[in-house]
């Protein structure tokens, strides 16, 4: 990610709020998890939202990673 203030991509993670999204002006449980960072360069803090998507796994038959859709 890059910081929109400054435009630097070195951000450090203060917080995790698992299994939280803030909506509203309000905490709401949810699927994803929400990281509290902070740029290295200028300071600044953001709110970084994660979520799983795919799932990697190995095929033995095939000998190669398959990516599957949660």
């Amino acid at each position: 990610m890059i910081c929109p203030r400054c435009g630097q991509d070195k951000e450090r993670v203060v917080r995790v709020y698992r299994n939280m999204v803030y909506r509203d002006g309000v905490w709401r449980r949810a699927n994803m998890d929400t990281r509290e960072i902070i740029c290295s360069e200028c300071g600044a803090r953001y709110f970084t939202e994660t979520r799983l998507t795919h799932k990697i796994e190995f095929d033995n038959r095939l000998f190669k990673k398959v990516i599957v859709e949660i």
